[in-house]
């Protein structure tokens, strides 16, 4: 349990990108001093920036691994603009020149950190699985109800803190790198989707991690399903 503390801690320091996400396609101009008007008008939004491709520069907002999680966002960027959509996008800090990043130098350390940080997931992973298969053998072994009741009261409380601990984090780590860096935005998304590992655990259910997704046991179809 000792390492799941010391992984969380860890998860403040390093985060890990992907080269495609969705995003909001905002609109597309030729001038650039009206691209960079108009995003006045979204600078609020998580991952405003203006890109260059070519000759046309971007207004965008938004990098997600899934179009669904723009969804509220697109509406409220469509109060500004109603032709704006979603679509897939090729998150390169290279291409952003509004506004300016912090630091787009790609260093041997940074890419020493996304290994270490994947290490450290993985292991995550296994402290997980190893506490589901704990929690299974102990109900197949024991033969005093009551005793496996207090096991699995002592488990939910330990998880319901590590429940609290996280979104402590959460807000930490929120308050630091706020909507700037977009490759470090997906550290949010990977601690929410560890609370929602923690939270189902805490409720007995059997959880498992398939292909970056969270999957649980519905016992009563015996078959898994994905958690939403």
């Amino acid at each position: 349990m000792v390492k799941i503390l010391m992984l969380l801690f860890l998860l403040i320091q390093v985060s890990f990108s992907s080269e495609e996400k969705y995003c909001i396609q905002v609109a597309t101009y030729r001038s650039f001093e009206l691209a960079k008007t108009d995003f006045e008008r979204i600078k609020d939004f998580p991952g405003a920036r203006i890109e260059l491709r070519g000759d046309v520069y971007l207004l965008r907002v938004g990098a997600e691994e899934r179009s669904r999680d723009l969804t509220l966002m697109l509406r409220k960027v469509r109060r500004f603009f109603p032709d704006a959509f979603v679509k897939k996008c090729e998150i390169d800090p290279s291409y952003v020149v509004y506004p300016e990043p912090k630091d787009t130098e790609v260093t041997e350390e940074a890419s020493v950190r996304e290994s270490e940080l994947k290490e450290s997931i993985e292991e995550l992973r296994k402290e997980i699985s190893m506490l589901r298969m704990e929690v299974a053998s102990a109900k197949a072994e024991s033969k005093d109800t009551p005793d496996f009741e207090k096991f699995l009261f002592s488990v939910g409380i330990f998880l319901g803190g590590m429940f609290l601990f996280t979104w402590f984090l959460i807000i930490l780590v929120y308050r630091r790198i706020g909507s700037v860096s977009l490759h470090e935005a997906k550290l949010v998304n990977d601690l929410l989707s560890l609370i929602k590992v923690l939270s189902h655990l805490g409720k007995g259910h059997i959880v498992k991690m398939e292909r970056g997704k969270i999957m649980v046991y519905d016992k009563e179809k015996d078959r898994w399903k994905e958690v939403e």
